[in-house]
């Protein structure tokens, strides 16, 4: 009889421990293998701050239930968005016409730059190939990015998130990779066509190189066939 008993309580434990296994290995599906580049996350403000993984985050986000470790952090500082849970899932379109080239470009580091300003990684140095390597991978999935997407994505062990300046940050970066972008590379696609196709042609007397241009030879391309229509923007 005792070892029934005994039986009973060893399945019990059992079936216990397999119910919560069963819940780490959904949280850690969900959040995807490279949830493990960023398990700590440690939210700041000047007043405050509070260190949490990646899955209590996540959670929070998706039903804006503040998790216990949290609590401490909203009461304590009072400039904190009141919509941060909504704001990390808030997602930016990116045309991946634009996202290797441009991240690689000055315009590009500056926005990583300002996107540093309020997710970075713990490291005393600022990781902004990091930052671009996470902002590439939650790209490829749907062409977007959210937040929480960048931290899942992170190759580091900590990230910080400061959420003073957070909200500010994501509609600059959203206004300009949505608007301004699609915007400069029309414009840029415009002066390329409108520059005269010149050939070089080797004179006597010339520059050190022995040429110069022929400005008799410069073709202006007809923008009637060839120019994007600014109603355009609205398609990025």
């Amino acid at each position: 009889m005792g070892f029934i008993q005994d039986w009973r309580s060893l399945g019990a434990v059992v079936s216990r421990q397999g119910r919560l296994l069963g819940l780490g290995i959904g949280a850690t599906l969900a959040l995807g293998s490279s949830a493990v580049a960023a398990p700590e996350i440690v939210l700041v403000d000047r007043q405050a701050q509070v260190t949490l993984n990646l899955v209590d985050l996540q959670q929070f986000a998706e039903t804006g239930v503040v998790p216990p470790q949290m609590q401490a952090f909203f009461q304590t500082s009072g400039r904190v968005p009141q919509n941060l849970s909504s704001l990390l899932t808030r997602e930016v379109l990116i045309n991946p016409r634009f996202i290797n080239n441009f991240l690689s470009s000055t315009t590009g580091e500056f926005l990583l730059l300002k996107l540093n300003e309020t997710i970075a990684s713990s490291a005393a140095r600022p990781n902004l190939e990091g930052l671009k390597t996470a902002v590439v991978t939650a790209h490829s999935n749907d062409n977007r990015v959210s937040i929480l997407e960048i931290l899942r994505h992170f190759p580091a062990d900590s990230v910080t998130i400061n959420v003073v300046p957070l909200e500010g940050a994501y509609n600059d970066v959203k206004t300009f990779v949505e608007r301004i972008l699609p915007a400069l590379e029309i414009a840029k696609d415009f002066l390329r066509d409108i520059v005269c196709e010149c050939e070089q042609v080797t004179t006597p007397g010339s520059t050190s190189t022995g040429k110069e241009l022929n400005l008799q030879n410069c073709k202006l391309v007809d923008r009637q066939k060839t120019s994007t229509p600014i109603e355009s923007l609205s398609s990025y």
